[in-house]
């Protein structure tokens, strides 16, 4: 990351976190694992926004289609 930046002037981390990160429906460990990337991110970028390294984190949600849970939730309620 260090030489792409100092060659270009950017560059960039980009993390798959998940919308679970901030969801706590149960105990499950899949929530906090996501919340830690976001928590990473931070600090990743704090430490090398100088540089010109950006980090980026993709928080995906549900998303609706048929015979998935949301169209389950509008056919049943």
């Amino acid at each position: 990351m260090g030489k792409a930046a100092d060659s270009s002037g950017d560059a960039a981390f980009v993390i798959i976190a998940s919308v679970s990160a901030v969801v706590a429906d149960n105990a499950a460990s899949y929530g906090p694992v996501k919340a830690s990337l976001v928590h990473m991110a931070k600090g990743l970028a704090r430490q090398h926004a100088k540089r010109g390294i950006r980090t980026n984190v993709v928080s995906p949600g549900m998303v609706y289609f048929k015979g998935g849970v949301w169209h389950q939730v509008e056919e049943n309620m």
